[in-house]
């Protein structure tokens, strides 16, 4: 165990850690923050430097959970579809998102108002001569060529990541202007191929059944997971905040900013210093600058301390 203390400059830790501590580390290492902001001050650093090349990529858990972004509940939805037609809430996010209706709030009522009349999009999709109301019309408009061409992929052995990506190509020319493709698709883009290299790992072993099976199997797991949930094992770098790092452990860990101001002696920081230090496998590094907590003086003695 070893204690780094950054001294009074800027930023001092993140550059200790980017620059000092990470690159004689060879194994999986996480860095654990206390905020968000922490987190994207490291991930600055790593992308704008080439001292640390290969952590460029690095997988970050922190910030708004990757599965309650507006596009990833849009991807899920068209994927539950496939697979339960009958879906009212998959349905109700798609009416939304394809610009049937201009708020959630409208599309359950204007789904749910149709369903007792056992209209629904499915049969619509099927019979577009059945189609009696202009929300329906343009809903289907705009959804219809797509399913269509998916359709044919159902039975194949297509990837699911190869049908996310097909999704979001098909949104972004077909429904969302440029500026609403970069808010919601090129701003998450990093994130959204975690999700999608978590999809093609875990279904690496059912590559040769058809997309309908792969649906079938994975999306219902899926429906429950949160970001921690997408890492494989493989990732060499994590960063994430203490609280999203509970229940995960890691080989090398790096508890960064245990200072004064973020690990006062109360209780609930008393909470997180323990729950980030027992993240660690086989190392544990503590940073801090501008002064360290007072929480580390009574265990200074069980690292070693660099200065």
């Amino acid at each position: 165990m070893q204690l780094y203390d950054a001294g009074e400059e800027p930023d001092g830790d993140v550059k200790l850690i980017c620059h000092e501590i990470l690159p004689a580390l060879t194994e999986q290492t996480a860095i654990l923050v206390r905020t968000n902001r922490d987190a994207d001050r490291i991930s600055k650093e790593l992308h704008s430097t080439t001292t640390n090349a290969s952590y460029s990529e690095h997988f970050k858990i922190s910030g708004f959970d990757l599965f309650h972004r507006k596009t990833v509940k849009s991807i899920m939805a068209f994927l539950t579809i496939l697979t339960d037609p009958n879906n009212r809430l998959a349905w109700t996010r798609l009416y939304r998102d394809f610009k049937a209706v201009k708020t959630l709030h409208e599309a359950r009522t204007f789904i749910h108002e149709e369903w007792q009349q056992s209209i629904t999009p499915k049969q619509l999709l099927s019979n577009q001569n059945a189609i009696h109301n202009s929300r329906h019309q343009r809903f289907i408009d705009k959804f219809a060529p797509l399913y269509e061409t998916v359709k044919t992929l159902m039975t194949t052995p297509t990837s699911i990541g190869n049908l996310i990506e097909i999704y979001l190509n098909y949104i972004r020319q077909q429904v969302l202007t440029p500026r609403e493709a970069d808010e919601d698709i090129d701003s998450i883009e990093i994130e959204l191929v975690k999700l999608t290299a978590h999809i093609n790992y875990f279904t690496a072993t059912d590559r040769n059944k058809s997309l309908f099976a792969q649906l079938r199997k994975y999306i219902p797991q899926y429906q429950s997971f949160r970001e921690a949930d997408l890492l494989t094992g493989n990732e060499r770098l994590i960063i994430a905040t203490v609280h999203k790092s509970k229940g995960l452990e890691f080989e090398n860990v790096i508890v960064q900013g245990v200072n004064a101001y973020w690990y006062k002696p109360d209780d609930e920081s008393k909470r997180l210093l323990f729950v980030a230090m027992t993240r660690a496998r086989r190392r544990l590094y503590i940073t801090f600058s501008k002064g360290a907590s007072p929480m580390l003086y009574p265990i200074r003695n069980h690292f070693t301390i660099n200065c």
